[in-house]
């Protein structure tokens, strides 16, 4: 029987964990997205000594949904890499978050409104604040309770989302960690945090010892917990920086990546 005690295994959740290419219909199952052999693999995984722990842009709530299917830690990374959060404590244990000066960004960004769906600030208690096109923007910052975690920005195209990320570096990177999740969505969040920041934090936090620290994902916002790894694997579908960063390419996710991911740390212990 494989064993993969010391192994910890995170991955990152959309197109990752779920397909790239699944494509839901009214009254679909909400983990209909999630190709079967990746539930299945992470039960055998865990079963066997394994560690499994989500490293996701998602907030906490929904990751802590998958607990209905798959055995995943207590302690999470959410809201790309700006909390680890614990579902028995129903609270973050560790917080990266933006005063009320990133309101220069937002304001920035809602001047553009024109050019993308809508911007969305996660507050304080993870609730969303949404600002779309011909919204009343100081109207809208009266509502996220500061600091806050993040704001992204989902765009109409990924020609315009590249052209603002190109601007967002310029002008803000010097005071905010700016990334992209996705081919449309701008992520601007506190500066020196991320997903391998946070994911340094939460490894004392489990209070087991790894052997080995494994991660997968698929997109720019994913570079940091890659290169922090012992093994980081990109999905087939990931963007090819992200590729160049990882030790190794794995199936798309639509194919089962975290599968695979599993088989192989099975084959070559």
């Amino acid at each position: 029987m494989l064993r993969y005690d010391g192994i910890l295994l995170c991955s990152d959740y959309d197109f990752t964990l779920t397909s790239n290419k699944y494509v839901y219909h009214d009254g679909d199952d909400r983990f209909a997205c999630i190709p079967s052999a990746n539930i299945s693999a992470v039960k055998e995984f865990v079963k066997n000594g394994g560690t499994f722990a989500v490293v996701s842009g998602r907030n906490p709530d929904e990751i802590e949904a998958l607990k209905k299917i798959m055995p995943i830690e207590d302690l999470c990374v959410c809201s790309n890499g700006t909390a680890v959060y614990s579902f028995d404590k129903h609270r973050a244990v560790v917080s990266f978050t933006m005063d009320e000066s990133c309101l220069e960004a937002v304001r920035y960004f809602a001047a553009r409104a024109d050019k993308f769906d809508f911007l969305r600030i996660t507050d304080n208690d993870f609730r969303f604040v949404f600002f779309r096109n011909g919204d009343d923007i100081e109207s809208v910052l009266k509502k996220p309770h500061f600091p806050v975690y993040k704001m992204i920005i989902e765009h109409f195209s990924p020609e315009i989302a590249k052209r603002h990320y190109e601007e967002a570096l310029k002008l803000f990177s010097d005071r905010f960690s700016v990334d992209m999740s996705g081919p449309r969505t701008l992520e601007i969040y506190a500066y020196g945090s991320g997903k391998g920041e946070a994911l340094k934090r939460m490894i004392p936090l489990l209070n087991k010892k790894f052997d080995k620290i494994v991660c997968v994902g698929d997109n720019l916002n994913d570079i940091g917990m890659i290169k922090f790894a012992d093994t980081g694997y990109a999905v087939g579908n990931a963007t090819e920086s992200l590729k160049a960063a990882a030790d190794k390419i794995t199936v798309e996710s639509s194919e089962g990546a975290i599968a695979a991911v599993i088989r192989d740390l099975g084959n070559n212990g």
